[in-house]
């Protein structure tokens, strides 16, 4: 019998040029205590893309890192939508620091 992970929120975050802050915002993420998550990088047409991988690099069993072409914000969005897999999304903004618990205090809504 095989178990499937179904996540109890999809944490979104987008990134266009904040390659030199992504690591910051990952560790933000890891020292979360709310653990039935997943997180989706999502790279807009960042213009270092190989660097912003290079960054992320530590963080790749714990992330799913999405490409695309830059969308802008509203593109980025739908991209969110379409990548999630739970029925709470949260967004973490790549130069963004989330506070310890913040799932736990309301950091992310119901997605009606």
């Amino acid at each position: 019998m095989s178990v499937t992970f179904s996540p109890g929120a999809s944490i979104i975050v987008p990134c266009h040029q904040v390659t030199v802050v992504i690591a910051e915002t990952s560790d933000s993420l890891r020292a979360q205590s709310f653990r039935n998550g997943e997180v989706r990088v999502v790279n807009d047409g960042c213009f270092d893309t190989v660097t912003l991988e290079v960054a992320l690099k530590p963080y790749r069993g714990e992330i799913r890192f999405i490409k695309q072409d830059n969308l802008g914000r509203f593109g980025t969005r739908n991209t969110r939508i379409g990548v999630a897999h739970a029925p709470i999304h949260g967004v973490l903004k790549g130069d963004d620091l989330w506070e310890a618990e913040c799932p736990k205090h309301g950091g992310i809504r119901y997605v009606v």
